[in-house]
């Protein structure tokens, strides 16, 4: 299957929530490679590449977010695959 990326951006209330680890998470579940990261507009920006079937199960896991977060907007572009086999936090 090709590999496709896609670089989101998760804005809403998702630091502090557990959004990451959830994301990390759901990622390692579908075989998504790439990394996550708070941003300074309180959001969440996110790197994830794999198979596109997966990577729209994450984005939509996006759209909720974890068990504590409030998702107001997602923004998301394809982007070319860096090579990205695992998913990280980075902090």
């Amino acid at each position: 299957m090709p590999v496709k990326a896609l670089k989101i951006e998760v804005l809403g209330r998702v630091q502090g929530v557990s959004f990451r680890v959830g994301a990390e998470k759901r990622a390692l579940e579908l075989g998504i490679g790439g990394w996550i990261k708070n941003n300074q507009n309180g959001g969440v920006d996110v790197w994830a590449e794999g198979p596109e079937r997966n990577l729209q199960k994450f984005l939509q896991w996006c759209y909720n977010g974890s068990e504590e977060a409030a998702v107001e907007s997602v923004e998301s572009s394809e982007q070319a695959p860096a090579g990205y086999k695992d998913f990280s936090i980075i902090r």
